[in-house]
């Protein structure tokens, strides 16, 4: 390699290296060497030991979702459960290595619950004289054994071979469940007992199972979290240095805002800085000249409960972020921090910058724990929003499972809500005394009366609205209209019950604080305030736990008065709604104390995200938890661009236009393409104003084009909304110019040669040259000029023009 040419203008220079040995750390595999009687040739088992004393045989192995990423298709509700027909096919090799070849019984006693890419599992087979068979796993780090299956081996059949390779086990995996009988269809389900199963190999040599019984149990949400202690659902954020460091050069146009101090820290101050950024992010996506570039939005103290007001900040942001993909970044510094020239080349949509250090948000799943939720049965438990949803059923829980005998609810009507008095007739049943007051929480002369000579030992804040509305929409009054039952009146109760001997202050706070979310800017801008005084509590020394729930379905909640279309858009963002079960179990894992200051109980569908990391569209926050295959090389515009290259202009809109349609229709839930009308429009067919930025920052991230906000007011059929992708992906014109100026190009050389004494060779060649330029003027303007020796130059075409010109100088 010649390196002075490889780094040639790049301003690399030669230093000496260190006089100290090189620190090596080695992040490849190392394969050891196999010896040829312990290794065996199977997907998950990799070593198979003879035991001398009664004839049987141990096999080893390793399972994870990072070398067998196809056990990711087997989720519940958050988890991956290991099918059970993975047992079966354990046996069935243990079976063809032993001698036997049929599997008379196989029961499965525990499910095998694996939670994330960092779950790493040992596996171990062991196999008696007598055909006993039953199989461990470990997970890396633990010590004990967990036995998920035991079951017989019978000689009754020869041990038959057939292929296993990793790419087709898992659909001979899920044929054995289908050839039992197994369907899985409105749940996840586990093929727990297998009777009579042998494999035969037909002349095409594939594997053909025979099954005499299986058998199938539903698997419920209890049993996967009894397995996990919560985790398959409960997150926290953690900050982590980049992946890579920046690359001199690179990164998009940024444009730095640097937030305002909060003039006040009291609710109002909090709301009115959260409205002046409003105003900032509302003109950016708007502003043509800064459609190539993003907005860098400086911050101070937002991430660690230092600014509960640059906190509600990033709340915002992410959701204009999420309505506008890669035009906004946040950056969070320390109080008297200088920022760093190289954070605004990082291809990430967050950053913080802590004593120096440049750090980027993941999520991960909390340390798993041991202990009891900390209510205190005797105490009082204050719970606003308490007639009602969330508030109503936590209070159910709390009477019911945690014995707390008084509880305090609240609600703007008090006993006069809906459902009240039947509310606290059930929890009188229970046990529990029960009050309910009339209180505006926001109101802070009335969280004062509220509390005046009562004794609280636990706070659960609850209440809040939702007002969706795009950012473009939204008004500082609807901004105010949802920060005030959040932030005004948990620093109400923050303020006011620090005389309290609490156990807990635990606050409801939403995932869309943390991921943002299109349409809900002013929601998200609460529940990051929200989050953000758990933390300000915690370093303080005071009870905190915020709990940035994902959506609840048939509580009332948001997911509720979605119709099914917008169900279907919440699933595919992965996180279906969780039921009161799904939800109760995990406020129970959350609270056991010792967990983070915020916690995020949300169920995400592994398998949609894991299709988001392969198509590169995962959230970033998301990369600790999903592991992203290798980065295409290609963008979306270039795979695009290929499809469309070759192709007339008739044939490129006829794909632009089945393109648009094909995303109408997932959005909408169609079937198919067709089912979309290209002539009419998108609104008429239910897209709605978050369909509508789905569709254009999908279109977006396919075509790479700068489409606008209004794409779908501004053109409002399929139709349109081709036409416009056919116009920002024409391929450039040919200059028509071109071929006359590379002619010209070469008799201008040609002319360089005449002698330069011969005049009359010059002056020809001059009145010639002067003719040609006087008649392309004319026909320019449409001057018809006198027939003379040039005549047959006006309707000439470009080749015979420049044939005559070579004949008149002499050239051809």
């Amino acid at each position: 390699v010649d390196w002075g040419a490889v780094f040639a203008g790049r301003g690399a220079r030669r230093v000496e290296l260190p006089t100290y040995a090189f620190q090596r750390r080695r992040y490849w595999l190392i394969e050891q060497p196999k010896t040829s009687t312990g290794s065996v040739d199977h997907p998950l088992l990799t070593s198979m030991v003879e035991l001398p004393e009664d004839g049987g045989a141990v096999f080893t192995g390793r399972l994870s979702l990072d070398s067998h990423p196809w056990l990711a298709a087997h989720d519940a509700f958050g988890a991956v459960v290991v099918p059970g027909q993975v047992f079966l096919e354990l046996a069935l090799f243990a079976a063809e290595r032993t001698g036997r070849g049929r599997v008379e019984e196989l029961d499965l006693h525990a499910p095998l619950v694996m939670t994330d890419t960092q779950d790493a599992l040992t596996l171990r087979m062991v196999v008696g004289d007598a055909g006993a068979v039953s199989v461990y796993a470990r997970r890396e780090g633990a010590t004990v054994w967990v036995k998920h299956a035991n079951g017989v081996l019978s000689s009754e059949a020869d041990g038959t071979s057939w292929p296993r390779d990793e790419a087709t086990y898992a659909e001979v995996l899920d044929a054995a469940a289908e050839a039992a009988g197994v369907h899985t269809d409105g749940g996840p389900t586990l093929v727990h007992a297998w009777r009579g199963v042998s494999v035969r190999v037909d002349e095409a040599g594939r594997p053909a199972l025979s099954v005499e019984s299986a058998g199938a149990r539903a698997i419920s949400t209890e049993e996967v979290r009894a397995h996990t202690g919560g985790r398959e659902s409960l997150f926290h954020v953690e900050w982590i240095a980049p992946p890579a460091p920046p690359a001199a050069g690179t990164g998009a146009d940024a444009v730095v805002y640097a937030c305002p101090p909060v003039a006040d820290a009291t609710p109002e101050g909090f709301r009115a800085l959260t409205r002046e950024v409003l105003s900032v992010v509302q003109k950016w996506p708007a502003d043509e000249r800064t459609a190539s570039s993003r907005l860098v939005v400086v911050t101070r103290g937002a991430t660690d409960g230092a600014d509960l007001g640059h906190a509600a900040v990033w709340g915002l942001v992410r959701a204009a972020e999420g309505e506008n993909p890669g035009r906004f970044a946040l950056v969070d510094l320390d109080a008297d921090a200088e920022l760093p020239e190289e954070v605004l080349r990082l291809d990430e949509p967050e950053i913080a910058v802590r004593d120096g250090r440049i750090r980027v948000p993941r999520l991960a799943r909390v340390p798993a724990l041991d202990g009891a939720p900390s209510w205190d049965p005797d105490g009082t438990v204050l719970i606003t929003g308490g007639t009602s949803g969330l508030g109503a059923l936590t209070a159910r829980h709390l009477a019911g499972e945690h014995g707390v005998r008084r509880l305090l609810l609240t609600s703007r009507r008090g006993m006069d809500a809906p459902g009240a008095a039947g509310l606290v007739a059930e929890l009188t049943a229970l046990g529990a005394e029960v009050e309910v007051a009339a209180c505006d929480v926001a109101d802070r002369d009335a969280v004062a009366a509220l509390l005046s000579g009562r004794s609280l030992t636990g706070v659960v804040h609850s209440a809040g609205v939702v007002d969706d509305v795009l950012i473009g929409a939204l008004t500082p009054e609807r901004l105010d209209a949802v920060m005030r039952p959040k932030v005004d009146a948990a620093w109400h109760l923050h303020e006011l019950t620090r005389g309290h001997d609490l156990s807990a202050f635990v606050i409801f706070s939403s995932v869309a604080g943390t991921l943002g979310g299109a349409g809900q800017a002013n929601y998200a801008a609460a529940n990051a305030w929200l989050d953000a005084l758990a933390r300000h509590r915690a370093a303080h020394g005071l009870p905190a736990l915020c709990l940035g729930w994902g959506p609840w379905a048939q509580v009332g909640g948001m997911a509720d008065r979605m119709d099914e279309a917008e169900l279907r858009r919440l699933r595919r963002t992965g996180m279906p709604p969780l039921t009161p079960d799904e939800g109760l179990a995990l406020l129970d894992a959350a609270t056991v104390p010792g967990r983070p200051a915020l916690t995020l109980p949300v169920r995400f569908d592994l398998t949609v995200m894991r299709t988001q990391a392969g198509t590169g569209t995962l959230p970033a926050l998301f990369r600790g938890l999903v592991r992203a295959p290798a980065r295409h090389t290609a963008s979306g515009r270039a795979s695009l661009e290929r499809r469309l290259d070759g192709l007339t202009g008739a044939e490129r809109r006829q794909l632009l236009l089945e393109l648009v349609r094909g995303h109408v229709a997932r959005i909408l839930g169609h079937d198919g393409a067709e089912e979309v009308p290209p002539d009419r429009a998108v609104n008429e067919l239910g897209l709605t104003s978050l369909g509508a930025v789905e569709l254009r920052n999908a279109l977006n991230a396919e075509t790479g084009l700068p489409l606008p906000p209004t794409l779908v007011f501004d053109h409002p059929t399929p139709l349109a909304v081709a036409a416009l992708l056919h116009d920002g992906l024409r391929p450039a014109e040919a200059d028509p110019a071109a071929p006359l100026l590379a002619e010209l190009s070469r008799l201008e050389d040609a002319l360089t040669v005449l002698a330069a004494d011969d005049d009359a060779a010059h002056a020809k060649v001059t009145a010639r040259l002067e003719a040609v330029s006087r008649r392309a003027r004319d026909a320019r303007s449409g001057v018809v000029a006198d027939a003379g020796p040039g005549d047959a130059l006006a309707p000439a075409s470009d080749d015979e023009l420049f044939e005559a010109l070579n004949k008149e100088l002499g050239l051809s």
